[in-house]
């Protein structure tokens, strides 16, 4: 029975009593006690139970969030009720912070808390405020919306703003407060826009004024005033353009000016102020008066008016009239000559410039008209064309303008030029001795003097030459010098004549070039050239012994050359020059020898010989001179030996051949004249012998093996198989290399393999084994054995062997296993239980502080099972848990104090910050929410801003063509406008500058005449002349020259001249001085053609002249030696290489210098060290001492010369110098043969040659001996060489003097250069007796029959010491060794080679053992190896095998040595222990948890919640994926690692719903949310997001929005980007306006929207950014065409000629652009057309630039009758250009011009591209 409160409990629809008291829904009615109380007949039982309802806190008035609105200052009141069990607590928080942090002078709570009421609200203070009921049961917030309201506060904003009419400007005003003001623009009391900014564009007069910018919201008002003044430009009109005044009068200038501020008047004149003075007098009115008129002060003058906008000005012409004036008084005389132009210039001055009229006084004052053709009168000038003596005699010219008239006499007179009466007469020709008389006769006024002149020297009077009064010109006795130009010359003041006659004098013939003999080969080309002289120029003709030679070209010149292609015997003899020409004939002669070259007439053939036998090869050969005779074998030169011999007729004989002797043989011959070879090839037969036997070879069962075999004999031996035991059958096949194949091979192929060559001298064989390998198979399997165990899993095994057949010859084992095993289960055996592991612990069940955890472990591992035992023990454990102290959330403290502004005028930013220490977080509990930082606006004064000056606009007309002018430009200050009080831009907005300075045309005037200069002959008359300038004044700035003579010439010393010598003929040549060689030869003259008489000088000049002669071919000592090198070196061909040496003499030396050139590098490094090349050269000019002789002394230049070059190193080289004496040049011919080897020499490398001495020994009769031994050093290395040689001359021409002589050598050099790939060598040489000069060196013996010393054999006498081999050389002896020995130190004794110690001797596998006089290579067995039985191998030692537990567990044989291991789970330890490995205990564990180490291995265990994976890796347990949780229904499994938990709750952002699913809670609506209050708030799915407004960037939730500045951004705005809050303005330049897009900016067209009024005669020009008023004055009688603004020369008005049909003259026509900036090169501009009277396209037109002073480049090219316009150069920013263009326009059927249009074209360049 159930009681409460003592009253029985009874069940209803809420409370069930039965056992369990059960209360479907408590409430706080059901609170109390409650007594249970059982009873049964033994007794009774009570229990009491106190049952608490505690009931969730609720907010009265509900949890809907709450906006609660102060103004700043004034106190906020919270109110929040709460109704729960027990009584909740209220508590408030602000933004995540609690209110007990904050400062208690701002808060206050009433009602424990129900009431929160915050004193003098500030901004800081606005946000979200939450009031939290709370008790045991739960808790209920409210969140309450602070806002607090600012009234507006004034940030930045300017007070004064200042503009340039007809420019754009903003004023601003920046205000803060909350809500954002509403900001309104108000003007003269009414509202003009919304926003922070008005822009202003343009800015007119009318807009000056107060605007004022009013701030509204809920808070309040607030305002500001701007002011605004506009300044205009000042504006200047002159009251008169042009003012006429005369001379002596007064006159004022006045202009009107208009501008704000007032602008200032200032005059100009000539680029200088005015001020007020004697000649100026500056009225009040602005005026300027001139009191006296003088006209000095005729000029342009400029009012200006200024203003600190800019200025403005402009310019009136002041002109002064004069009457005219004379500028002489006398009578003015001008000279003309007949039939050119004279002009009378009338010299008055007078302004305006006088009338001219002209008379002629002396004819009855008769007018002179332009009615005569020839007359034409040009402003002061009377021009009369083509004048005739008529013309001359008085002038008179009369000059009137408005101030008067005056008069001035002139006097014409008219001169002729000279003339000749005779007739021409071109050429006279006259034989040598003859009289020559020319003719002149000449007539002209005033009356020509005339003189003659031969080849433009004036002549006189001599005994020879005589000058005759009427003008002829006589010369007797005429010589050759006697020919050439002669001249008449007539001269007066007007002009002069001259007429030329050529005088031709015929010479004999001369010879200056003789033709030179010579020796050719045959077959080569030579010349013979001959040059004469004479009047007039000899022919050739050539004669050979006497006979005319055909087809020899035709004489050029006097010049001409014999040339013979291919020169042959009948081409040899006596040539003959023949010269001849009108005046005689002269012969020169000349010998020409022919060389034949060798001609091989027995060559040698192809031969075959037996081995031992004999062989001849022929090489019989003839040619002049008679030819040596060369053996080369396969490249090389042969040396004869006893067995092989040369035989006098260059036959080549070989006893006793031999197979080496086998191969090529070359004979070559040569002479002087060139070389011959033939070729032959020699075999020899020899016996078989196999070189390469087969060798054993081992092959698979079915594989492919072959055999080698090569066999060497002559002829080829051929190669033959067999096989044993057996024959050849098909698998056996013979490859074509003579090698045997087997394809397949089977088990009865194994045996040998016999090969047999043969040929017709006998046989040879060869023997190898073939082995089989087999591999190895398995035989059938055995029974199985019994099972190994009797319950439970075990294992049964069978066997079988490798004998089907066994492995053989290393075929490989049987593949698989030996054994093979299977499971067996007689019955299962008990299974006791086990516990599995223990499960991880659960978590704590406290998540901060103290708590409780439990783990469980079931008897899975294993199960008990078939009678086994179960688990022992608990299968539960449970402990105490402390994961972590409660976390402590973080609370602000104060805010610091705000900052300093951070500007100090205009707008800038301040600061205040706050730490999260009130406390700080802890124990993982939150930080603190909001900023740390708080940033506000501030504002100071307006800062000032300066202005600064724009660019400049582009220059003015000049205003003069001609003489100096003026050109002005304009800025304005805006770039920027000053403001907020900033200063004015500094300096001047107007700027002057000269232009036309070029002076106007001056026409130039004769100054005096200047005195008589200086006779041209002291006697026999001659000429003086005086001279006159024309710069008086000098004509200038393209006026007239001076008309007329610049000189005048009279005759002066006519008295008669006394008489010079005269050299007579040259005497004949004398004899030659030299009968060979070039000679001298004299030849005489006298003086007495004519003698020298009255006091005339004698002759001048060499009484004696002396001339070069040529005589025969001298002997000399050649100075230059020129040949070729050819061979070859280390096995290279040299190619044929030029060389060539000169020769010259210092002192007693005389040094050789030689080139070889081309040489490569590598063959230039050979070549460097062998100076031997040029010996045959130093030892032809070695310089002769004490009666020794050089080579050309002793051989005259011809002999061989047989050299051999022993290096130490082992190298030979033999050379072949062959010289062939000096030809008709003094050039030594030398050929050099080269054949060997050198030492290795890197290229570059330096080498330094020693100097040395050469021995040359007299051994016969025409046979020289030379032995020398030498060195050079590479590096510090001194590498020395002997070098001997053989010298064979003609022996007709005598021995040395002495037996010996000595040859010494210094100042050698040898030098390679890689650029030229030339070889330069150098030596000095001379030559004396020898020390023993009539004594015969050692090994020679004195042969008296000579005498000569002749080579003793020490090799037949007793005298060799040699141990082995003697060999006998000239002068000496060598000694040999057999093979295995070499040459001791002592150079006689024979020691054994040690081939041991030479690299590569034996193979890399191989020993070496030395024997005498030989060597053995045994097989070199490593460490691990052996030798085999037959030494000729090794074999490996298989350790494992041999060395029984070698290793602890396994062996590994490798070939030459072994290797132990371990099995996994042991390491090595040393080179054979092995120990287990304890996995566990290593830096990197293979499990992942739990880890138990084993022998050899290891065992890893995992916590409850985890399996463990084949990788020693722990893996979760999904419990809810497995179904292993025991979450309810309506929860949610959630695994966790080791884990998993039952969930309810929704994911953040989302709340459940009352039907228990998610739905998402809107944070904006709810104010919820952690957007600044700036930030628009925007809800997603579960969360929201914080943005700004455009024009605005976030800077993060919760941040406030900052400003984008976007014109950071590129290309944002075309001209200039103005950032403003939340926005930007696009600005353009002045003269621009914004286009609709707010990017670009577009022209103002000020000439249409401004009405711009230019004044007379002028357009309105606009330009880019700007305008300007151009003249556009049309010249005296045009017409302006008001439909297109032309100017128009009408026919039909008068004064204008016309083709017919055609009613306009001529066309003024102006063009005009504005371009923008960044015109290129080769750019079109403008597009020009001419038009006819009517309006129609003229297409046949042509264009021309006729006027262009800018500077740059244009042209025009002309396209469809169109003109189109380019620049070839870019043009610059800012800048006019003016240019005038002519059009003419052409009948397109008659082709006449039709039309002419002249077009002036003003271009502007924008500042900007756009």
């Amino acid at each position: 029975m159930w009681t409460y409160n003592g009253d029985e409990v009874t069940s209803d629809d809420v409370i069930v009593v039965e056992n369990l008291l059960t209360i479907e829904s408590t409430t706080l009615d059901h609170a109390g006690d409650y007594q249970c109380e059982a009873i049964n007949s033994v007794g009774h039982a009570v229990k009491t139970f106190k049952l608490q309802v505690k009931e969730t806190p609720v907010i009265v008035g509900g949890t809907k969030e709450e906006v609660v609105n102060v103004l700043q200052g004034e106190t906020a009141s919270l109110h929040c009720h709460a109704s729960g069990s027990p009584e909740p607590i209220i508590s408030w928080s602000k933004e995540e912070e609690e209110a007990g942090v904050w400062p208690r002078d701002q808060l206050e709570m009433y009602h424990e808390g129900n009431n929160l009421q915050i004193q003098h609200v500030e901004r800081e203070d606005a946000g979200y405020y939450t009031c939290l009921a709370s008790n045991v049961a739960g808790s209920d917030t409210k969140q309450y919306l602070l806002q607090v309201l600012m009234k507006p506060e004034l940030l930045a904003a300017e007070d004064e703003v200042r503009v340039v009419s007809g420019e754009e400007t903003l004023l601003s005003c920046l205000f803060a407060g909350f809500p954002l003001p509403q900001l309104t623009w108000f003007f003269k009391g009414e509202p003009r826009e919304h926003g922070a900014i008005i822009k202003i564009s343009p800015a007119q007069p009318s807009d000056m004024g107060n605007y004022s910018c009013v701030a509204e919201n809920e808070a309040g008002q607030a305002s500001h005033t701007t002011q605004l003044i506009v300044h205009t430009y000042p504006s200047v009109e002159a009251e008169r353009k042009h003012v006429v005044a005369i001379s002596g009068t007064e006159v004022t200038l006045r202009c009107r000016i208009e501008g704000q501020p007032a602008p200032t008047t200032r005059w100009f004149k000539a680029h200088q102020m005015i001020s007020s003075g004697p000649e100026f007098e500056v009225k009040d009115d602005g005026s300027l008066h001139l009191p006296l008129v003088l006209p000095s002060l005729a000029d342009t003058y400029v009012c200006t008016g200024q203003n600190r906008v800019g200025s403005a000005s402009d310019h009136m012409q002041l002109v002064v009239q004069e009457p005219p004036l004379t500028m002489h008084d006398e009578q003015k005389e001008v000279t003309a000559t007949e039939g050119q132009e004279a002009v009378l210039t009338c010299d008055v001055t007078g302004s305006p410039t006088p009338t001219i009229t002209w008379a002629r006084p002396n004819m009855g004052h008769t007018p002179v008209t332009p009615e005569n053709p020839r007359i034409k009168v040009s402003g002061k000038e009377l021009i009369i064309s083509s004048v005739v003596p008529e013309d001359a005699g008085d002038y008179e010219c009369t000059a009137q303008n408005p101030a008067g008239h005056t008069n001035a006499q002139l006097l014409l007179t008219v001169h002729s030029p000279p003339s000749v009466k005779e007739a021409r007469n071109e050429s006279v020709s006259l034989k040598r001795g003859e009289e020559l008389r020319l003719s002149c006769t000449v007539s002209g006024h005033p009356q020509p003097r005339t003189s003659w002149l031969k080849d433009g020297r004036i002549l006189s009077n001599t005994a020879k030459v005589l000058l005759q009064p009427n003008g002829d010109l006589v010369v007797s006795r005429i010589q050759a010098l006697d020919s050439g130009v002669y001249t008449c010359l007539a001269t007066n003041l007007v002009g002069r004549l001259y007429r030329d006659v050529e005088v031709d004098v015929l010479v004999p013939p001369t010879f200056v070039a003789l033709p030179r003999s010579s020796e050719v080969t045959q077959g080569q080309r030579f010349e013979l050239e001959c040059e004469a002289v004479g009047n007039p120029i000899p022919s050739i003709q050539w004669l050979l012994n006497g006979v005319q030679v055909d087809g020899v070209t035709s004489s050029l010149g006097g010049w001409s050359r014999l040339m013979v292609e291919h020169a042959s015997k009948t081409d040899e003899g006596t040539y003959t020059c023949l010269a001849e020409n009108e005046a005689g004939h002269k012969k020169a002669i000349a010998a020409v020898q022919v060389k034949v070259p060798p001609v091989i007439m027995y060559g040698p053939e192809e031969t075959t010989v037996l081995e031992l036998s004999a062989v001849t090869l022929v090489c019989v050969a003839e040619g002049d001179p008679v030819p040596s005779t060369t053996w080369i074998k396969e490249g090389h030169s042969l040396q004869t030996s006893d067995r092989v011999t040369l035989t006098p007729n260059g036959s080549l004989v070989i006893n006793a051949s031999q197979a080496s002797d086998a191969g090529e043989y070359k004979c070559v011959v040569s002479n002087g004249a060139g070389a011959a070879e033939a070729t032959a090839h020699l075999v020899v037969h020899t016996a078989p012998i196999i070189t390469t036997p087969p060798v054993a070879q081992v092959v698979e069962v079915g594989g492919m093996v072959v055999f080698d075999c090569v066999a060497e004999g002559s002829p080829a031996p051929d190669i033959q198989w067999n096989i044993s035991p057996g024959d050849l059958h098909s698998r056996f096949q013979k490859l074509t290399n003579g090698s045997l194949q087997l394809i397949a091979a089977q088990m009865e192929d194994e045996g040998q393999v016999i090969c047999q060559a043969y040929n017709d001298l006998g046989e040879d064989l060869a023997k190898a084994s073939l082995y089989i390998k087999v591999p190895g198979f398995w035989g059938s399997w055995g029974p199985w054995s019994p099972c190994s165990v009797s319950c439970g899993p075990g294992q049964q095994v069978r066997r079988r062997e490798c004998d089907s057949p066994a492995p053989r010859h290393g075929g490989a084992p049987c593949q698989g296993a030996e054994t093979h095993a299977r499971p067996c289960r007689p019955q299962p055996c008990p299974v006791d239980g086990n516990w599995s592991p223990w499960e991880p612990w659960s978590e704590c069940s406290a998540t901060c502080g103290e708590g409780v955890q439990i783990r469980s472990r079931y008897c899975t591992a294993p199960v008990p099972l078939y009678d086994g035992k179960p688990c022992e023990g608990s299968d539960m454990q449970e402990e105490q848990c402390h994961l972590r102290d409660c976390p402590v959330s973080g609370q602000w403290g104060s805010w610091s104090s705000w900052s300093e502004c951070s500007t100090t005028c205009g707008q800038g930013l301040k600061q205040r910050s706050r730490l999260c220490d009130s406390p700080p977080p802890s124990g993982g509990g939150a930080q603190c929410q909001g900023d740390s930082l708080e940033v506000t606006p501030c504002s100071s004064s307006p800062c000032l801003l300066d202005g600064s000056w724009g660019t400049w606009e582009a220059w003015s007309v000049c205003s003069v063509s001609c003489g100096g002018g003026v050109r002005r430009r304009l800025r304005n200050c805006h770039d920027p406008i000053p403001s907020n009080g900033g200063r004015y831009c500094p300096g001047s907005d107007t700027q002057e500058d000269y232009c036309n300075l070029d002076l106007c045309p001056v026409n130039g005037g004769w100054s005096s005449w200047s005195p008589w200069g200086t006779c041209t002959a002291t006697c026999g008359g001659g000429q003086r002349r005086r001279f006159r300038t024309c710069d008086s004044p000098s004509p200038s700035q393209g006026g007239r020259a001076c008309t007329g003579s610049d000189a005048d010439t009279e005759a002066c010393n006519t008295q008669q001249c006394p008489v010079n010598g005269e050299w007579g003929l040259w005497g004949e040549w004398s004899s030659c001085s030299e009968s060979c060689g070039i000679g001298i030869r004299t030849r005489r003259r006298l003086c007495d053609a004519p003698y020298p008489r009255m006091g005339g000088s004698s002759c001048s000049g060499e009484e004696t002249e002396t001339g070069v002669c040529v005589g025969y071919l001298c002997k000399r000592l050649p100075e230059v030696a020129r040949g070729t090198l050819m061979g070859e070196l280390n096995g290279e061909d040299l190619g044929i290489v030029k060389l060539l040496a000169n020769v010259s003499t210092l002192g007693m030396q005389r040094t050789v210098t030689g080139n070889v050139s081309p040489v490569i590098p590598k063959h230039g490094a050979w070549l460097t060290p062998l100076l031997s090349l040029l010996s045959p050269v130093y030892w032809i000019g070695a310089y002769e001492i004490n009666g020794a002789v050089n080579g050309h002394t002793l051989t005259e230049g011809f002999f061989r010369q047989e050299a051999h070059v022993a290096f130490a190193t082992g190298e030979i080289i033999d050379m072949t110098h062959v010289v062939r004496g000096v030809d008709s040049d003094g050039t030594l011919l030398v050929d050099v043969i080269v054949t060997g080897n050198v030492p290795y020499l890197p290229p570059g490398s330096p080498i330094i040659l020693h100097p040395y001495t050469e021995t040359y020994v007299q051994t016969g009769s025409g046979s020289l001996f030379v032995t020398s031994t030498r060195a050079f050093s590479l590096g510090h290395h001194q590498l020395p060489y002997a070098w001997n040689k053989t010298i064979s001359y003609d022996g007709e021409l005598g021995s040395m003097p002495f037996l010996v002589e000595t040859l010494h050598t210094n100042g050698l050099g040898s030098s390679y250069s890689n650029i030229k790939q030339e070889l330069t060598m150098m030596a000095s040489a001379s030559i004396t007796p020898g020390t023993t000069s009539q004594m015969c060196p050692s090994g020679f013996t004195l042969d008296e029959t000579g005498p000569f010393c002749q080579d003793n054999n020490e090799c037949g006498s007793s005298s060799s010491r040699c141990s082995h081999g003697c060999t006998n050389t000239i002068g000496s002896y060598v000694c040999t060794c057999t093979p295995g020995y070499t040459l001791g130190p002592d150079g006689y004794t024979c020691q054994d080679m040690d081939e041991c110690s030479m690299a590569g001797v034996c193979g890399p596998q191989e020993q070496c053992e030395n024997t005498p006089g030989s060597y053995v290579c045994t097989y070199a067995c490593g460490h691990g190896l052996r030798r085999t039985s037959s030494g000729s191998s090794c074999e490996d030692v298989n350790e494992c095998e041999e060395q029984p537990g070698v290793c602890d567990q396994t062996c590994l044989n490798l070939i030459g040595g072994y290797r132990c291991d371990c099995r996994r789970g042991f390491r090595l330890v040393g080179q054979s222990h092995c120990v287990d490995i304890d996995e566990c205990s290593t830096f990197r564990s293979p499990c992942s948890h739990g880890c138990e180490n084993t022998v050899g291995s290891f065992k890893c265990t995992c916590p409850e919640g985890y399996s463990v994976l084949r990788n020693g890796r722990c893996k979760d347990i999904d419990e809810c994926k497995t179904h292993q949780h025991n979450c309810l229904e309506e929860q949610e499994c959630e695994n966790r690692e080791g884990s998993y938990t039952c969930i309810t709750s929704c994911p953040p952002g989302l709340k459940q719903a009352s039907n228990v699913t998610c739905t998402d809670i809107d944070e904006c609506k709810e104010r919820l949310s952690g957007c600044h209050y700036t930030q628009i708030c925007t809800n997603t799915w579960g969360s929201y997001v914080c943005s700004c407004a455009q024009g605005f960037r976030s800077a993060g939730p919760g941040q406030p929005c900052l400003d984008i500045d976007e014109c950071k951004l590129r290309d944002r705005c075309q001209h200039q980007c103005h950032n403003t809050y939340g926005n930007y303005v696009c600005l353009c330049p002045p003269g621009y306006r914004l286009n609709r897009n707010q990017r670009t900016c577009d022209d103002i067209d000020e000439c249409v929207e401004q009405s711009v009024k230019c004044g007379v005669e002028e357009v309105c020009f606009n330009q880019r950014g700007s305008y300007r008023c151009v003249a556009m004055h049309c010249p005296p009688g045009y017409q302006r065409d008001l439909s297109t603004g032309s100017c128009i020369l009408d026919c039909r008005r008068g004064g204008a000629s016309c083709p017919p049909g055609v009613s306009y003259a001529h066309i003024l026509a102006f063009k005009t652009a504005s371009l923008p900036a960044g015109i290129k090169a080769n750019q079109d501009l403008v597009r020009l057309m001419a038009y006819d009277q009517l309006g129609n396209l003229v297409p046949q037109t042509l264009f021309t630039i006729i006027e262009n002073e800018t500077g740059v480049r244009f042209r025009i090219r002309v396209k469809n009758g169109r003109g189109i316009l380019r620049t070839l150069q870019p043009l610059a920013a800012g800048r006019e250009y003016r240019m005038i263009v002519e059009a003419v326009s052409y009948d397109e059927r008659e082709h006449f011009i039709k039309y002419s249009t002249r077009f002036i074209i003003f271009l502007h360049i924008s500042e900007y591209p756009y």
